[in-house]
């Protein structure tokens, strides 16, 4: 059986009245992958996010 686990954490802070940045860090866990990949991936993010 196969068990896959994901978490994103993130912070925002606003720049201006409408705009964002926001930095993310995301955690992938797979219990079984496929051959040669590791069980666990992770990736730090930085956005820029506009409202309207």
């Amino acid at each position: 059986m196969n068990t896959a686990l994901s978490n994103d954490a993130g912070i925002n802070y606003k720049v201006s009245d409408n705009q964002s940045t926001r930095i993310s860090y995301r955690t992938d866990y797979n219990t079984d992958p496929v051959g040669g990949l590791k069980s666990t991936d992770n990736q730090l993010g930085l956005s820029l996010v506009l409202g309207f």
